[in-house]
C-alpha cells in the first residue's frame, strides 16, 4: 500500500506510527516518510494528517477506526472492516457523526477493469444488467473463493454501480441488506 500512495498524483504519505518509537522511526527510514510516531495516538493528533490508513490486526480496527474518526480523519480500513456487522456500524455511525469517510480497502471499486464495465453499463452499450459471474486466482479453495467473491464484487459494484453508500464487513458481505 506504501508504494502505491507515493506514487499517486492525488495523495501523500507524511507519517508513520507504531507502537514502538525506534521501529517506526526505522520503517520510516526505510520507505522515505518523513515522519514517525511513536504512539497511534500520537499520529491522530497530528494536525497535517487528515486520512488514516489502518493495516492492523483485525481485531484492532474498530478501536482504531473509530479513534480515528472522532480525531477527524477519513478512515481507509484494511479487510474486514470489522469483526461483525454491530461493529461496522459503530464505525460507520462514528464516521457519519464526524462527517469523514469511512471505506474498506477493496481495490477493485477503483480497477480500471471495474471503471470500463461501469463506462459501458452506464452508455448503455452492453444492454441491461442481468447477471454478473467472477471468478480469480487460485482454485485450491474455490468454492469458498467462488461464493465470497460473488457476494463480494455482485454487491460492491451494484452498491458503487447505483451510488449506494453502504459500509459492509467483508467477512460478512450478507450484511449489505441489512439497514446500518
Amino acid at each position: 500500500m506504501i508504494p502505491a500512495i507515493q506514487r499517486s498524483t492525488n495523495g501523500e504519505l507524511v507519517a508513520v506510527a507504531s507502537r514502538d518509537t525506534q521501529r517506526a522511526r526505522d520503517f520510516a527510514a526505510k520507505l522515505a516518510i518523513p515522519v514517525s510516531y511513536g504512539s497511534y495516538d500520537a499520529l491522530l493528533s497530528a494536525n497535517d494528517v487528515n486520512a488514516i490508513y489502518i493495516p492492523l490486526p483485525n481485531s484492532l480496527h474498530r478501536e482504531w477506526g473509530i479513534k480515528a474518526a472522532e480525531a477527524k480523519k477519513h478512515v481507509l480500513c484494511e479487510k474486514p472492516l470489522a469483526m461483525n456487522s454491530a461493529e461496522c456500524a459503530e464505525m460507520d455511525n462514528a464516521a457519519r457523526h464526524m462527517g469523514v469517510k469511512l471505506m474498506k480497502a477493496f481495490m477493485y471499486r477503483f480497477h480500471p477493469q471495474t471503471q470500463k464495465v461501469l463506462e459501458l453499463l452506464r452508455s448503455g452499450a452492453i444492454g441491461d444488467l442481468r447477471l454478473i459471474l467472477v471468478s480469480r486466482g487460485t482454485l485450491e479453495f474455490w468454492p469458498v473463493i467462488l461464493i465470497s467473491t460473488f457476494a463480494a464484487l455482485l454487491g460492491s459494484f451494484i452498491d458503487y454501480a447505483l451510488g449506494w453508500k453502504l459500509h459492509d464487513s467483508f467477512c460478512l458481505h450478507i450484511s449489505r441488506y441489512r439497514t446500518c
